[in-house]
């Protein structure tokens, strides 16, 4: 089965990271940050150039700082450039480094390791203000994966992440974080044209949410990025209090609190791009939330992902289909298992 997987974040980050790397923390991106776990701490970067990573046919995202050494820019101590360590392990690679590199891919240059940014990747929006295409956007990335995967005869695992969602609210850049969702979708969008849903699963999920809430009543002609005016007695005293219609629990985006003086709002800064939407603690970088998260699957034995479903057995369901090896029980010998059942009981 050819694997592969591409993100808008570092390809060492914690998602792409729990595909091919163990370590004792997700911190470990490279080895200066892994040698203060001790010397025989490998870092995820270097997990890159032996199994299962070095066997992926796919690897495309950012995190080129991770990958090089200080004499070429990057941030490694030890001399080892992975990317230039990755092409030497056999067969046919090839190293992708910009938008023209992807795009001149095709199906005969075998294993493909897509590093287009230094780090994480630029933001979606920015990028279309300001008219300027730094990166290959995540649904190019999808498509040229799904092309080089698709041929396997045995099929294909893709993972796809659009990282950079998570990235932005945790700066309460809502603005931001919507455009990271319109670029995700695209990506579930192109992946839906390309595979036939009768033989192809696609699952679309999180890792986690975040602590943010949609309260108040809104009027209508609002802005989603507006807020509610109420006013609010405390004891004898009217005070006029603003209940934004998108509201964080933590954040950045902090404004000493939400009474106001009079009824005013700065809504045309509330609009910008840029803006942080209100939080109620102050902090750096916006919390995790604990809430449920979704997931939608459509394609084969998509019924095996309804109802409620622990974290841990979405994992297995998955390894399931996949006929992983260390189980004992996987699709690929369950009809067999059932078939013996039923025999069984006919002689009984």
């Amino acid at each position: 089965m050819a694997v592969g997987f591409v993100t808008n974040t570092r390809i060492t980050h914690g998602t792409p990271a729990a595909l091919y790397a163990k370590g004792i923390s997700r911190h470990i991106e490279y080895d200066v940050i892994a040698k203060n776990y001790g010397d025989d701490c490998t870092d995820i970067a270097k997990q890159l150039l032996s199994y299962p990573a070095s066997n992926f046919k796919v690897m495309m995202g950012g995190g080129a700082n991770f990958l090089k050494d200080k004499s070429r820019g990057g941030s490694r101590e030890d001399g080892i450039n992975i990317d230039l360590e990755w092409k030497k392990l056999g067969g046919r690679r090839k190293l992708l480094n910009n938008v023209r590199d992807l795009q001149a891919v095709t199906e005969s240059d075998g294993k493909l390791l897509g590093i287009f940014a230094p780090s994480h990747f630029p933001i979606y929006v920015e990028e279309q203000i300001v008219g300027k295409k730094t990166v290959p956007r995540l649904v190019e990335m999808t498509e040229k994966a799904i092309g080089q995967l698709q041929y396997d005869e045995k099929g294909f695992f893709l993972m796809v992440e659009g990282g950079m969602i998570d990235v932005m609210e945790h700066t309460n850049q809502m603005h931001f974080a919507f455009g990271e969702l319109y670029e995700f979708e695209e990506a579930i969008r192109k992946a839906r044209e390309m595979t036939d849903p009768s033989e192809t699963l696609i699952i679309v999920t999180a890792d986690h949410g975040h602590a943010l809430t949609m309260p108040g009543y809104l009027p209508v002609q609002e802005s989603l990025f507006g807020s509610d005016i109420i006013k609010h007695f405390f004891g004898d005293e009217e005070i006029t209090l603003e209940v934004p219609s998108i509201f964080f629990a933590t954040g950045p985006g902090y404004r000493g609190g939400y009474r106001l003086i009079g009824d005013y709002i700065d809504k045309e800064e509330r609009e910008q791009p840029h803006s942080a939407l209100p939080s109620a603690i102050p902090v750096n970088s916006g919390h995790h939330g604990g809430e449920d998260v979704g997931l939608w699957a459509d394609g084969p034995l998509s019924e095996l992902f309804a109802s409620t479903l622990e974290n841990t057995e979405v994992a297995y369901i998955i390894k399931f289909l996949l006929c992983a090896k260390h189980l004992d029980y996987t699709f690929c010998n369950a009809s067999a298992l059932i078939e013996t059942s039923t025999q069984d009981k006919s002689v009984e």
